[in-house]
């Protein structure tokens, strides 16, 4: 053992200069095109996300949908990205991208929801006016990025290589189609909204006389107006945000006639009371008039224009406020001012009970969300625990609906219903989703699961095999959605076969060509399900026929070793077996013993060689070890027969570990190349360094690792950078958000160092980690580090993030506060004419951020007074 230990240690450093061929990098010029978005096009193209787009936009048009026609102009250019090691990115850089046309949708400018951000076409590598190679792409160009990785060009003997490219189609992500409906959706509300003021102002004009003859008319009115008013004041901020000051229908001067109605129609009320007894009859008839009113709203959505319908459905809730508190506290009798209240709660709840019983789970939602919150107000003796279970049911029940749907749609191929509909469970559970429910999330996803794993199924009966791979993968994202775990065997099972499939077609036509003598084919196809195995070893982890195959080639390409180490090298590293004749060991001088026990110590020694060349080193030393014992005591130290054995199992040990340490970094290697063409830097570091330890201690057997000092050298900085992020991150996550804040912003100013494009990688920054941590929780503490170093910018740029973000006043409550504070002392400096529409842009209308906006006009109040 010792021998081998000598072996293993023996280290030789040594350092080699790296030589790289740099190839002259050229791009085309900017180029312009404009594509179209028209029927025709989406037709011919079979481009059905796009007519979508158009379609809806032909509800809010009077021109005829066939003539609608958006055209996107789009600045671009292609170029080769710096060098790599191997090859180089293909790079796309979008310059400027436009939406002009048909883009007016019932009165408002949509032009920046129609701009697209996915685009396809071909590029070209040309060496002079050569074509040396082309091919299609299809890409996504990333948010706030305009530069994208279309492809990529080995190095080779070409130089003056120019990459040109051509667009000929665009189409929308879902993250961008969803924005598009959002937009459209407020547009809706907004028109809406007019239609339901412009009815009540009429209906005040017409019908006062009528409504005034009964106390309950005049508070139903009145709680109309109301929400009218709370609703307006939401949706203008919302379609402010679309286009900034556009009001085409007046709501902004029509909420003056609704206020005056609203202060006309309480002294109306306030009169009436005082004129009749308020008593339970009164309460009781108050109560069905309210709950008569909302039901009024959800019948009127079904049949009015289904563009007003979410807006109208809206209108049905209570929107309970200290107002609505205080008018129902009026219509109570002194002795018990909680009993209009308690009828209303009663019949909310009877409601929700009669339209859950009908299946009907959006409406009883409604419904028990409103008692819930009246519960919590007036604080009824109503069981609580009953109140929250029957609300989950009917959170199930809705939610199992849109999984139904969804399910549906994958079995007749609908994709895109599919899809909205699996969206919008996601969307959901992520909004609804409490401890009550979670337990109760994998029964409700069972149907959909199930018919993603028979389409897959389906899929691979009919060897479509990357059909396969996208539907397990949707099977599987919905089983972690909803926290189902009993299905995770088959989609498994269905992810391996799928993969495996694609898998072993790579290697059959390795295998192909290497029966056909194609060596150089085959372990290009080859190196393709190496890689492939590798980007998939979760699933494919025991499939090991490339490696065999690889092996295979590598034995027809390398029958023996290329050198063989000579005598002296030997004894550096087996050393000299030398005996001593006073160490102890019995020997034995019987002529005839010693005879037999030569021939068994040979045969010891052969049995030691076979298991050499079986790889079972640890096995043969035994055997071996046992050998040399038995030499010793039977004095054939200096027999010439045994020292031929011992020295050609010395030669067997050295060819084994030294072939042994071949194939480890010939893997490592393999692996290394892998990973830098497929930019996975994540193990490179360790591979390398692994290459490099194993040639240097084992210098005897000639490895070669020049290539991988050069890739070391080439990535170093890269190498720096996981490092120096990495120390970001822990401090980050040991510290929290606020404490690692100016670390991480620091860190962000010193990217350009790293040279991270030659590697193909971008940097996360501070605001790009936020969103995609999605937590609210840590934006609020980065906009407190902003806070207290009294950075505006930071404030306002952070604000952003965390308006698209779930959080509720509490959690950020102080910080709302005294983000209002720093602004109203910052903007006391200059002159603020309104400084409510100031801080209402700020917030975007968010009424999450109504603390914010309190606190910044009581405090430019405050400053006010204090420079009088």
């Amino acid at each position: 053992m010792k021998v081998f230990l000598q072996f293993l240690n023996c280290k030789l450093l040594f350092a080699l200069l790296s030589v790289f061929v740099f190839i002259d990098l050229n791009g085309q010029e900017i180029q312009s095109v404009t594509l179209h978005l028209n029927s025709k096009t989406n037709s011919d193209n079979g481009l059905l996300i796009n007519q979508s787009f158009l379609n809806t936009l032909s509800t809010g048009t009077s021109k005829p949908l066939q003539q609608l026609q958006i055209d996107i102009q789009v600045e671009y250019s292609c170029s080769i990205g710096e060098v790599g090691f191997y090859e180089n990115d293909v790079i796309l850089h979008i310059k400027k991208v436009k939406a002009d046309g048909d883009d007016i949708y019932r009165g408002f400018s949509i032009a920046k929801y129609l701009i697209p951000d996915n685009f396809s076409g071909n590029y070209f590598i040309k060496e002079g006016s050569r074509v040396i190679s082309s091919s299609a792409f299809k890409v996504q160009t990333a948010s706030g990025s305009n530069i994208t990785k279309i492809g990529i060009v080995e190095q080779g003997k070409e130089k003056n290589l120019v990459a040109e490219a051509i667009l000929n189609s665009f189409s929308y992500s879902p993250e961008t189609r969803n924005r598009f409906q959002e937009a459209i959706s407020q547009i809706n509300e907004y028109w809406a909204a007019r239609n339901l003021i412009d009815s009540l102002i009429s209906q005040a004009n017409a019908s006062e006389n009528i409504i005034i003859e009964e106390p309950a008319a005049i508070f139903v009115f009145w709680d109309k107006l109301r929400k009218t008013r709370l609703l307006s004041d939401q949706v203008l901020n919302k379609t402010n945000a679309i286009t900034p000051d556009s009001d085409p229908a007046n709501i902004e001067g029509k909420k003056i006639i609704i206020d005056r109605l609203i202060t006309r129609y309480a002294t109306l009320y306030n009169s009436a009371i005082n004129k009749k007894q308020v008593d339970i009859a009164f309460a009781r008839n108050l109560a069905e008039k309210q709950l008569q009113a909302m039901s009024g709203f959800i019948q009127k959505s079904s049949y009015s224009d289904f563009r007003d319908s979410d807006f109208l459905v809206t209108a049905s809730k209570l929107h309970l406020d200290n107002e609505f508190s205080s008018m129902l506290k009026l219509s109570s009798p002194k002795t018990d001012q909680q009993l209009a209240a308690g009828l209303l709660f009663g019949g909310l709840v009877s409601v929700a009970d009669s339209l859950f019983a009908k299946s009907n789970f959006s409406n009883a939602l409604s419904y028990y969300e409103d008692a819930i919150k009246m519960n919590d107000v007036f604080d009824f003796v109503e069981d609580k625990a009953a109140l929250t279970e029957r609300t989950d049911a009917a959170k199930l029940g809705l939610l199992q609906s849109h999984l139904k749907i969804a399910a549906r749609a994958v079995e007749s191929g609908n994709e895109v219903l599919a899809n909205n509909y699996k969206q919008k469970s996601n969307t959901f559970v992520s909004e609804q989703l409490n401890e009550n429910l979670i337990g109760q999330l994998p029964e409700q996803s069972d149907a959909l699961i199930q018919t993603y794993i028979r389409k897959g199924n389906n899929f691979l009966d009919n060897l479509m095999y990357n059909d396969a791979i996208k539907i397990f993968e949707l099977a599987s994202s919905t089983a972690r959605d909803f926290y189902n775990i009993k299905h995770n065997e088959q989609i498994t099972q269905g992810l391996f076969a799928a993969y495996r499939a694609v898998y072993i077609d790579l290697v059959n036509q390795a295998e192909s060509f290497f029966s056909e003598g194609r060596h150089d084919e085959a372990k290009r196809r080859l190196q393709q399900a190496i890689d492939y195995r590798q980007d998939h070893v979760t699933y494919l982890r025991t499939s090991t026929e490339a490696l065999y195959l690889q092996n295979r080639i590598k034995s027809a390409d390398n029958t023996a070793l290329n050198s063989t180490p000579n005598n002296s090298l030997k004894r550096q590293l087996l050393g000299e077996a030398g005996m001593s004749a006073n160490d102890g060991t019995l020997r034995i001088s019987d002529p005839v013993l010693i005879k037999n026990a030569k021939k068994d110590i040979i045969d010891q020694l052969k049995a030691a060689q076979l298991k050499v060349w079986g790889n079972s080193i640890d096995e043969a030393w035994i055997i071996y070890g046992s050998a040399l014992e038995n030499l010793k005591r039977y004095g054939l130290e200096g027999d010439n027969d045994i020292k031929k054995v011992i020295e050609e199992l010395d030669q067997r040990m050295i060819e084994r570990i030294c072939l042994n340490n071949k194939f480890r970094t010939e893997d490592l290697m393999s692996n290394v190349k892998s990973n830098v063409r497929n930019r996975k830097y994540e193990n490179l570091k360790t591979m390398l360094e692994e290459v490099i330890s194993i040639a240097t201690n084992n210098q005897g057997c000639g490895i070669k690792f020049g290539e991988a000092n050069e890739i070391y050298d080439f990535h170093v900085q890269l190498f720096q950078y996981q490092q120096d992020y990495s120390n970001v991150l822990n401090k980050l996550y040991s510290e929290s958000i606020y404490g690692a804040a100016e670390g991480y912003l620091n860190f962000d100013q010193t990217i350009e160092m790293y040279q991270l494009r030659r590697f193909g990688i971008q940097h996360v920054t501070f605001k790009e980690f936020l969103i995609k941590q999605n937590n609210s929780t840590m934006t609020i503490q980065a906009i407190m580090h902003f806070v207290d170093n009294i950075n505006i910018d930071g404030v306002l740029e952070y604000l952003e993030v965390l308006k698209n973000q779930s959080f509720n006043i509490d959690q950020s409550f102080d910080m709302q506060q005294r983000v209002g504070t720093l602004l109203a002392v910052a903007d006391n400096t200059v002159v603020i004419v309104k400084p409510e529409a100031h801080i209402l842009k700020i917030t975007g209308g968010d009424s999450r951020l109504n603390e914010l906006k309190r606190s910044y006009i009581r405090s430019m109040k405050e400053l006010k007074r204090s420079k009088r």
